[in-house]
Parts: structure tokens; sequence; C-alpha cells
């Protein structure tokens, strides 16, 4: 088959191979979704006839049929750091019928100077499935998938700008330079890794210990998601669902928000929130009944906008109560709230912050649940 049959093939082929990369997107959507990975990104596309036939138009290259051609649909999937290529790599070799003779692992290349070209490249048969939408295409007919970092798919988008695929293709002045920055962004691959892997550690050692041991660890996302696990946090949250009415959900209420409101109320350290979780336990049901009073009266909120107690959700109550607690004046608790709200809710805004301050005080003392 000669360059302008193989053209002519394709041009006919495109509709046809736009909706069996539909198929196949979709299908990558549901690989993705099912199994919870987490990627940067997915992309893909069908070959442009143009960069077909540039292709075909390489001397050293020599296609007697138009399914040789492998690269006619292709996607990318991006991963966030190295470490997880392998998770993405594990799945696609379990999901796709992968042809291994054409596949290559460019991944552990030594040369510096081919940092961005390092991925992770498999050539696959279409699944059964996608044949059976598309009976018309042919089953010799083959895709590709490349699997890489964002840092790696970065530098070879800027050395595609630059219009160099090597150092080697630079003038000597460059090639150092060059080379230098592959090598910073390659350390910076490896790091990322070491750094994702060093956090989860951690968050594993906060899990199994015991609370005795938290109390010189710091309030932070990964300590407050293990502190809403705690059995404490998980009571709270059920007994705020009994006020209100509503059900639970296995969902985070909030976690940057809650954190704020956590270190806004002085609980900075894993120990003392825990205290204050325990302590709050008793007046809990009596303060969340004030306080939708008070939201439905001063914002318009009221418990019927919220539609499910998220789990952690107890803690912005716990926050309040550990705000209004540590005063006996009732014009230093209205200080204390005042200031609560101008860093959780209103930091440029200090009149809203006070009127918001002044209407919780005088809820909670129409409740009497305090005095003044």
């Amino acid at each position: 088959m000669n360059k302008v049959e193989i053209l002519e093939r394709y041009s006919q082929a495109v509709p046809l191979l736009n909706q069996v990369f539909g198929s196949l997107e979709d299908r990558f959507k549901r690989l993705i979704a099912k199994n919870g990975l987490k990627l940067h990104s997915l992309d893909g596309r069908v070959k442009a006839l143009a960069s077909l036939e540039h292709k075909i138009s390489r001397p050293d290259r020599n296609y007697s049929n138009i399914y040789e051609i492998t690269d006619l649909i292709a996607f990318r999937m991006i991963t966030y750091s190295e470490d997880l290529i392998e998770d993405v790599a594990g799945l696609i070799e379990k999901t796709f019928d992968v042809d291994y003779d054409d596949s290559a692992n460019k991944l552990r290349s030594e040369d510096q100077q081919k940092f961005g070209y390092r991925s992770l490249h498999y050539v696959c048969s279409l699944p059964k499935d996608v044949l059976g939408l598309h009976p018309e295409i042919d089953g010799r007919f083959k895709f590709e998938i490349q699997i890489r970092t964002i840092l790696q798919h970065a530098w070879a988008e800027i050395e595609h700008d630059i219009g160099y695929k090597t150092a080697d293709e630079l003038p000597g002045l460059f090639r150092r330079r060059f080379s230098q920055i592959a090598s910073l962004l390659e350390v910076a691959d490896r790091e990322f890794a070491s750094l994702r892997m060093e956090i989860k550690a951690y968050s594993e050692r906060l899990r199994a210990a015991e609370v005795e041991d938290w109390g010189p660890v710091d309030l932070d996302k990964f300590s407050l998601r293990n502190l809403i696990e705690r059995e404490e946090v998980k009571r709270l949250d059920q007994r705020v669902a009994q006020v209100l009415n509503l059900p639970q959900s296995e969902e985070l209420f909030f976690p940057d928000y809650i954190l704020r409101s956590l270190q806004a109320a002085g609980l900075s350290k894993i120990r003392p929130a825990m205290d204050e979780i325990v302590a709050s336990e008793s007046r809990l049901e009596s303060f969340v009944k004030a306080y939708f009073e008070f939201a439905q009266a001063h914002w318009n909120f009221s418990e019927s906008a919220v539609e499910s107690v998220r789990r952690g959700y107890s803690l912005l109550f716990v926050s309040h109560l550990a705000v209004l607690s540590r005063d006996t004046l009732l014009i230093d608790k209205l200080n204390r709230i005042t200031q609560f709200y101008r860093d959780v809710d209103y930091p440029d805004e200090p009149e809203k912050a006070k009127a918001a301050g002044r209407d919780l005080i005088s809820r909670l003392k129409t409740n009497k649940l305090i005095e003044g």
C-alpha cells in the first residue's frame, strides 16, 4: 500500500476511528473512577491527517497496511509523581491485551538529556467489547497508551516549544544548561515521589498511635483526617445528626474550614483538641440547637439547608464551645467569639465578625447556656 492509498484509506476511516476513540475514552474514565486512580489528566486523540502524512513520509518508515500504524488512536495518562505510574501501569496490563513486543519502558533511561521523553509506552489491542460496538473495525487494529509524570510531560512540552528534541541538537553554548535543567526536574520528580511516601507513612503512624502519643502532634490536614476517624468524633457526628434529624454522610465536611476553625479556637495540636472533644460531649446537643436558632436569625441559614451531616461536622461546634469556655466574663466571651469569626469567616470585615459574635452571645443568653 503506497502513501496515497494509506492516506485515502485513513480519510475514509476517520469517522469510525472517532467513534472507537469515544468508546475507549469512556472505558478509561470508568476504569479510573472504579479503581480510584488519582491522575493529573487523561488526554487522547485520533491522529490528524497531516500528522499521519508526515509520519509515513519519513525515509525510515515503510508501511504495507494502515493497521501497522499503532498510534492512530493514542491516550496519555499523566500522574502526579513517578511512584504512581506503576499503579496505573498495573491496571493497564490487567485490563488490556498488551503487545509487549511493541511496548517499551523508557522510564529507566540513564540519559539525562532524555528526561522529557521518559514514559511507559503500551501498544494494546482493542478490547472485545469495543470491537463488538464497532464490528466494521479490523481486529488487527491497535492503539497506544503513554504514561508519564506531570514533570516529564511539562519538560517534553517545553522541549517541543524550543524546537529541540535533545541537547545534542543545540549549539554547544546551551547544551550544559539544557542538561542541568533536565537533571533538576528529574530530582524534583523523585523528591515528590519520596515526599508522598513519607506523608503516607506519617499518616499511618498517626492512625496506629494511641491518643496519649498525639500530644506534640500538630493539627494539620493529615492529622485532622485521623482525628475525624476517632470514635469520639464519630459519636459527636452521630449526636449532631440526631439533633438535626438528618442522615450521616461518608463525605468529609470541608477539612480546610474545620482546620481553620479549630486553629482559631486555639486548638493547634491533636491532644488538646481531643480533650476539648471529650469535654464538649455533654454540652453539644443544647449548643447545636441554639446555634441553628442563631444561624437562622443572623444568616437565614436553617438546618433544612443541610442535606446530611458529613464526617467531622461536629468539630465546628467543638470549636465554638472551646472559644466560649475560655472566659468567665461575658465581655471576654464576646471579644473571643468576635475574633474567632474574624479569623474564620470575616478576615477583612471586622464589623460583620462583631455582629455575628454579638448575635450568637445573645442567643446563648436567651437559651440560658451562658450567664450575663
